[in-house]
């Protein structure tokens, strides 16, 4: 991810699925001039969700809805094969969302 950032590029990571602890090369980070910041949600309250829940509903969604913004999707996979997805995330071998597809 940080080799694929433009200079001066922000990542934003909210959670963490690998594990709590990884490497980070600083040097490419300082090179290029980055921003990383990190979040959680589970620790936040009601209100603060709440709040974000607002926020993307009101900024976000109508890019989302326009076209502008849209979300990247690994795999679509029948209902059925619910196990195979499951397996590849599991893996960690997607890139982007997992989806089931559950009727036409």
């Amino acid at each position: 991810n940080i080799r694929a950032l433009a200079p001066g590029g922000h990542m934003i990571s909210i959670g963490l699925m690998g594990g709590r602890s990884g490497e980070l090369g600083l040097g490419l980070v300082l090179e290029k001039m980055l921003v990383l910041k990190g979040s959680k949600l589970r620790v936040r309250s009601t209100a603060e969700k709440a709040q974000l829940t607002a926020c993307f509903r009101s900024e976000l969604l109508p890019r989302f809805e326009s076209g502008e913004l849209h979300p990247t999707i690994d795999r679509v996979y029948p209902i059925e094969a619910a196990e195979e997805a499951h397996r590849r995330m599991a893996e960690n071998l997607n890139l982007g969302k997992i989806v089931l597809k559950v009727a036409d």
